[in-house]
């Protein structure tokens, strides 16, 4: 028991002895792992903080990306130090535009005489480089915020952007493939540089990128619609089908603002979609009737786009273009362009087409002005304004002079130079006594010549004559076609007197008088037949006449006018109408073409014509068979953009050539392009809709069918039924994916040009990527893919303010810049420092 005893007491003094060097062990594993613990969570602060920095970096390198790809879709000069030169033009070396100029439009900027660096293809940029110090760095310049984390660690940042022109980026099309470098050079060690390099592909924003492109404002939920300012309002319509709504797949350009439902909006809008980019046209996006800011930047409910307050449709975000569009407010009428400087390209139309269309000279009529007027003498200028012309008769058929005055043969009443005539003249001797009868009213019919003599002689050869001189306008040495001078001289005394006008009391006598009528042969007439008689022209003759009235033995020009006054000007109405005369109507002050009223002075018509009809000279410097000749590259063509737009030649002959005033049922199975028109509509038995419109009022009916748009549509007012959005509208450009599949499903492509459906799933069809593909291979691609659908040059452009137009007011032919002002960019790779 006791040896027990000092058993337990050796045993418990031994294990207070392991707790003291358990512990006393403890203690330095604990020591030994506190100081290691601060050395790992100084390791770790140290992997943390360097990948903060290189974040910083990331950030830093992105952001100088992203600022100079804006400068280049938005075409900015770029200074040395990378801040936007306001003082831009071809000759900037920061021009980034320079650096993506094609052959075609270095021609065209040569031809033009534009000022450019020489020679011409220096014009093209092949880099351009610029060099941000960070230590002369102010807050001004736009990149500041975004290098300010880096600015005590890096000296400065260096941007290059370079033509890429190496084999592997060959091109196809107008794409330009550009190679952007953002260099940052450390303070003081070379390796902790940073490089970023992007591969890049610019191609033209060309307007068939959207689907929607409005002239103004897009509110939604909010404003109105007004015609006048463009400004366009959607609807808040509750939409409880998954598939229905307005769905836009593509992107929407809006020139102006795109006001999101207002706060107090209820239910959220869920009727709108925006699948892809919204882009601004110097616009911005607001609410409430102010600019949209954030409550909390990247808080609940503010974190992405999409998850916007009232409405959750911006799911492809936005883009800001600088400036509006500003052909689409002359486009629309939102400012009135004056059309003055059409009148001479109006002019030349009408002149063009007056040979083959009788419509442009229905109206014209024979205008005459006395010239000089004196006994037994006068000069009187017959003229078809300035469009219409005379045309000699070839073949006239009974060609010969004819009269009825008694005892008179027709040859013996006129000679008459030989030729073809211009006008049939008809002269009425009122009081005559002949060889034989009694006195009375005869006539002798007879023609003029463009030049030329014409002896009448009224009561046979041997007495009394009156001698018709013809002569042509000449203008400068050159000869016009739209009038003819007549030269009336009277020989001896007419035998005229007093006659009976054949009323029952024949004490009642009229005065003695000679009148003449004629008839114009213009582009109406064929071998001396009136093409136009046949139809309701007002004018389908183009006559008027002369009255010469005796006093004494000598006779006096009288009555040009119903009061009986000769002014020299010109008249269209010589009140002379009789029975067996034609009338001689008055044309409407106000709606008459002055086109067809001849000029106080005369025109040369002729020089006119050979700059209208002109086609290139291969001799002239700037000559190089373009389909239009180049203007410089500073024009402004914005105030035409509504006569640019109206190029459907279908509306070619109306009121306003080129524009449809009414309205346009807008169908599917065929790509149409139409432009411009008042009015499209999409009736509700139409489901599938593709082509380009420029509609001044887009209508989409009342529908229970789900409605599908593929294509552009350009529009000033959008109205759409709320029953359209609950069956489901889905809406994108030709370049949509999905859309492609569409458009080659209802054979729309695959179609060649005489409208044989050749498919695009042919299983022999050569690869495109194949080098030896042959050409009706690469031709079946073509027609297979939707850039084929481009057929109209102005959907082509990248803005609705033209590219082409008349440069001034004098000139008749348009002219174009060949000139690409909106860019998208497309990132092929990047690699480099990150």
């Amino acid at each position: 028991m006791n040896q027990q005893s000092a058993f337990h007491k050796r045993l418990l003094r031994s294990q207070q002895g392991s707790v003291l060097l358990t512990t006393l062990i403890g203690g330095v594993v604990i020591c030994i792992m506190f100081f290691a613990s601060i050395a790992y969570i100084e390791s770790q602060a140290k992997v943390l903080n360097k990948a903060a920095t290189k974040t910083d970096h990331r950030v830093v390198l992105d952001g100088v990306y992203s600022y100079t790809v804006n400068a280049i879709k938005q075409s900015w000069c770029l200074s040395p130090n990378w801040s936007q030169d306001m003082n831009c033009n071809l000759t900037s070396s920061g021009y980034t535009q320079r650096l993506l100029l094609s052959d075609e439009t270095l021609l065209f900027i040569k031809n033009s005489e534009t000022p450019h660096p020489e020679p011409l293809a220096s014009t093209r940029l092949m880099n351009i480089t610029g060099n941000i110090n960070f230590s002369t760095l102010t807050n001004s310049h736009p990149l500041y915020s975004v290098v300010t984390p880096i600015i005590d660690e890096f000296e400065s940042a260096k941007i290059t952007i370079d033509r890429d022109s190496t084999a592997i980026s060959a091109v196809r099309g107008r794409e330009v493939p550009l190679r952007i470098t953002v260099f940052l050079k450390h303070k003081t060690n070379p390796e902790l540089n940073q490089t970023l390099t992007s591969r890049n592909i610019v191609y033209p924003r060309e307007l068939t990128y959207f689907a929607l492109i409005v002239s103004n404002n897009l509110n939604l939920a909010s404003g109105t619609n007004d015609a006048g300012t463009g400004n366009i309002r959607l609807d808040n319509i509750n939409v409880q089908n998954s598939n229905g709504g307005l769905r836009f797949e593509s992107p929407v350009f809006i020139n102006g603002d795109l006001s999101l439902p207002p706060s107090n909006t209820t239910p959220a809008m869920n009727n709108i979609v925006f699948v892809d980019k919204v882009v601004l046209g110097g616009g911005t996006i607001k609410m409430d009737n102010a600019p949209y800011i954030v409550k909390t930047a990247g808080g609940d409910g503010y974190m992405y786009n999409y998850s916007m307050p009232n409405f959750s449709g911006m799911l492809g975000g936005f883009e800001l273009d600088a400036t509006r569009d500003t052909g689409l407010d002359y486009l629309f009428n939102i400012i009135k362009a004056s059309e003055s400087i059409f009148d001479v390209q109006k002019m030349c139309r009408k002149r063009i087409m007056a040979s083959y269309d009788l419509n442009q000279t229905a109206s014209a009529q024979l205008w005459v002005r006395p010239t000089l007027s004196q006994t037994n003498s006068a000069v009187v200028q017959f003229n078809l304004g300035n469009i219409d012309n005379f045309i000699e008769q070839g073949d006239v058929d009974g060609y010969s002079s004819v009269t009825n005055v008694p005892g008179v043969l027709a040859n013996a009443a006129v000679t008459v130079a030989q030729g073809t005539p211009i006008m049939k003249a008809k002269v009425y001797y009122n009081g005559l006594q002949g060889p034989t009868g009694s006195r009375g009213i005869y006539y002798t019919e007879f023609y003029i010549h463009r030049e030329g003599q014409v002896t009448l002689y009224p009561s046979g050869m041997g007495g009394a004559s009156i001698v018709i001189q013809s002569t042509p306008l000449v203008v400068a040495g050159r000869q016009q076609f739209n009038q003819v001078d007549l030269k009336f001289t009277f020989n001896g005394e007419v035998n005229l007197a007093p006659y009976s006008n054949g009323a029952a009391n024949n004490n009642v006598k009229s005065a003695p008088s000679i009148k003449f009528l004629f008839e114009a042969y213009d582009y109406g007439y064929l071998d001396g037949k009136n093409l136009r008689q046949n139809t309701t022209s007002e004018f389908y003759k183009k006559t008027n006449g002369v009255n010469f009235t005796k006093v004494g033995s000598a006779m006096v020009l009288t009555g040009t006018l119903p009061d009986g006054s000769t002014p020299a000007k010109w008249v269209n109405y010589s009140g002379m109408a009789g029975a067996d005369d034609p009338q001689y109507p008055m044309p409407n002050e106000a709606g008459y073409d002055q086109l067809h009223r001849p000029p106080e002075a005369a025109q040369n018509l002729a020089e006119f014509d050979d700059r209208c009809f002109a086609s290139p000279d291969p001799g002239d410097a700037g000559s190089d068979y373009s389909a239009f000749p180049a203007a410089k590259w500073n024009t402004d063509f914005s105030e035409q953009a509504r006569h640019a737009w109206k190029f459907n030649p279908a509306y070619a002959n109306n009121n306003d050539p080129g524009y449809n005033e009414g309205t346009v049922n807008l169908s599917g199975g065929k790509f149409r392009t139409d432009s411009l028109v008042a009015n499209c509509v999409i009736t509700q038995d139409q489901t599938f809709i593709t082509g380009f419109f420029v509609c001044e009022r887009l209508t989409i009916n009342q529908r229970t069918q789900p409605l599908r748009i593929i294509g552009t549509i350009i529009t000033n007012q959008l109205n759409i039924h709320p029953t359209a959005y609950t069956a489901g509208i889905r809406w994108s450009s030709i370049y949509q994916p999905q859309a492609v599949q569409e458009l080659i499903n209802a054979k729309i492509l695959g179609q060649d040009k005489a409208g044989n459906y050749l498919g695009c799933s042919n299983a022999t069809l050569a690869p495109l990527w194949q080098s030896n593909i042959g050409i009706n291979d690469r031709y079946q691609h073509w027609i297979c893919n939707p850039v084929s659908l481009r057929t109209s040059d102005p959907f082509k452009w990248t803005t609705v303010d033209p590219d082409c137009g008349i440069v001034s007011a004098k000139d008749s032919i348009v002219k174009c810049k060949k000139q690409t002002n909106r860019f998208l960019i497309k990132e092929v790779s990047r690699g480099k420092g990150l």
